[in-house]
């Protein structure tokens, strides 16, 4: 996984966060 993403998702905890809530969303 490219680091640049994860470090981007690791000072942006909110943006992992809508993640999760949209594939739980799509996934319903």
């Amino acid at each position: 996984m490219p680091r640049l993403l994860l470090a981007r998702r690791a000072l942006r905890g909110a943006t992992f966060t809508e993640y999760l809530i949209v594939i739980g969303a799509i996934a319903l």
